[in-house]
């Protein structure tokens, strides 16, 4: 099954895999308190949402959607598939600095490459 997505995906969402494997996302994590149940993985959320960036995709609802049909969100994200409410509250709550310019300094580090 892995080989049939990974020949599904392009070669852009293995480079967006790639660059984002060698990138210390915690430093964008906010401090929390921990209270209730344990939520989706940090790292799958944030690289999904940056990848949806990446293609232009900003509404939580339509990442939401993507996440349900769309092959390379699935492979970015592990296969999680969030609900809209949850992809909001992760982006306003777990989220340091604005999701924008997370994405701008990631982008820049693509320039780099």
């Amino acid at each position: 099954m892995k080989e049939k997505v990974e020949n599904l995906t392009s070669s852009y969402v293995k480079t967006f895999k790639t660059v984002m494997g060698g990138l210390n996302l915690e430093k964008y994590k906010s401090p929390s308190n921990n209270i209730g149940r344990d939520g989706y993985d940090y790292r799958a959320m944030l690289e999904m949402i940056l990848f949806a960036y990446s293609v232009n995709v900003t509404s939580v609802r339509k990442i939401a959607e993507h996440c349900e049909t769309d092959i390379r969100f699935m492979y970015v994200s592990g296969d999680i598939k969030p609900s809209h409410n949850t992809i909001a509250r992760f982006i306003r709550d777990e989220l340091s600095m604005s999701i924008s310019d997370i994405f701008k300094e990631v982008k820049m580090i693509f320039f780099d490459i």
